[in-house]
């Protein structure tokens, strides 16, 4: 639903589904890589 909300708005976003059981460094880590990322998808 957010995802549809943001293309109509014209705002670009990601959905980067993680486990339940992702620990706080590997979410540091995938939003790391995330901003390192200059390529808007």
């Amino acid at each position: 639903m957010k995802q549809n909300r943001c293309r109509k708005a014209g705002i670009t976003s990601r959905h980067v589904p993680l486990p339940a059981d992702t620990t706080s460094g590997q979410l540091v880590g995938t939003l790391g890589d995330l901003s390192a990322d200059p390529t808007p998808r």
